[in-house]
């Protein structure tokens, strides 16, 4: 017998509550949320449509994969990754030193890197779903999130089995990476599990403080960037030797940390009419809407002036430097439109994300052309 869609209002009280998120309530029907109130408070209900599973037009779960774990947001993890790697061997050239490039230990650590760069994307990707969809940020707004639970595509229960996977991945293949290097790379982890934890589970006073702004600096530039560095590179050059590089690749390092920072207050700013009071893990929590666009504004003639004044200084090539400063402006015609919105309710705000995203692309292409140029 057929069972037809229907309608289901739970308090959080409700002992079925959980299950009916976490969409373990049933193995033949699913439990969509259609509306919640109350998110956050003791008194949050939720309206579920009940509808069969096998009603539910699903992608191949390759494509379900593929769209939950932000493949948009790939350039700020996987492309940093590249174009930090990338710039190594020019770092070495200018020093007088090199790595054999073709050796099989070489190529497998640089892949490998990568590889626990993706699934650590992924990871994150898949339980900040989990975890948002619970918490009733993802059910609150449509443009939140992959969606891919909201639309039945995957129970949020399974997603967070994808998490773990993910984690084990990382986990498993990062290991490998430690041998001859092992307490670095441990510091490393370390500090970079702590980054993540504190931007995660910042009170709203470190919110307004702008702390989240640091750690994701500080994620995306040099505990990236050196984590790379060690990896990849150390095994072929002395670690006594390779000290000489430490202050060009800090350097290096914050140029992408900042654009990556940057990247995300934008991202932010986007949800500022939608945002609770101190919500945002960034700097933005303490603007009004004209404070925002004018912060971000500023901050990114200085972040996008970066990047051709750091390649002049450590390559002398004014080539270089000039497709960056191309970069600059080429961004800073962009961001113009972000300076002139006339309010949050402005119809070029949905495409700031897209912006943003679109800017750090730019320079993470126009930065490989600059350092293939001098290779």
């Amino acid at each position: 017998m057929a069972v037809e869609s229907q309608y289901k209002t739970l308090l959080k009280s409700d002992e079925n509550f959980q299950r009916y998120l976490l969409g373990s309530f049933s193995s033949d029907l699913l439990a969509l949320p259609v509306e919640s109130f109350g998110v956050g408070t003791e008194r949050e209900r939720a309206t579920f449509l009940l509808i069969p599973e096998s009603k539910i037009e699903k992608p191949h779960w390759l494509k379900v994969y593929w769209k939950a774990i932000r493949p948009e947001l790939l350039g700020l993890t996987l492309g940093q990754a590249v174009l930090a790697a990338f710039s190594l061997e020019p770092l070495l050239k200018i020093n007088g030193l090199s790595v054999e490039q073709k050796s099989p230990e070489f190529l497998w650590t640089s892949f490998a890197c990568l590889l626990v760069i993706f699934f650590t994307h992924a990871a994150a990707c898949l339980f900040n779903d989990f975890r948002d969809h619970l918490q009733g940020l993802d059910r609150k707004s449509s443009s939140q999130g992959s969606r891919v639970i909201q639309k039945g595509w995957s129970r949020a229960f399974e997603v967070r089995r994808w998490a773990y996977v993910n984690s084990a991945l990382a986990l498993a293949i990062g290991s490998s990476l430690l041998w001859g290097h092992w307490f670095l790379l441990l510091g490393l982890g370390s500090l970079t599990a702590l980054a993540v934890l504190f931007y995660s589970y910042m009170t709203p006073f470190w919110n307004r403080l702008g702390a989240g702004d640091f750690w994701i600096t500080l994620l995306f530039g040099p505990l990236m960037y050196f984590s790379i560095w060690i990896s990849v590179y150390s095994p072929g050059v002395p670690f006594e030797t390779s000290k000489i590089l430490f202050e060009e690749g800090i350097l290096l390092s914050l140029c992408f940390g900042l654009l990556a920072s940057w990247t995300f207050q934008v991202r932010q700013f986007q949800g500022i009419f939608k945002r609770q009071a101190g919500s945002f893990r960034t700097v933005v929590s303490r603007l009004n809407f004209d404070q925002a666009k004018t912060f971000i504004s500023i901050e990114a003639i200085l972040f996008f002036a970066l990047p051709s004044f750091c390649f002049y200084w450590i390559w002398k090539d004014f080539t270089g430097a000039l497709i960056l400063i191309f970069g600059m402006v080429l961004s800073l015609y962009q961001v113009w439109d972000l300076y002139h919105l006339p309010s949050p309710l402005s119809s070029k705000m949905p495409q700031m994300k897209a912006y943003a995203l679109r800017i750090h692309s730019t320079f993470l292409g126009l930065w490989l052309v600059a350092l293939w140029l001098i290779r």
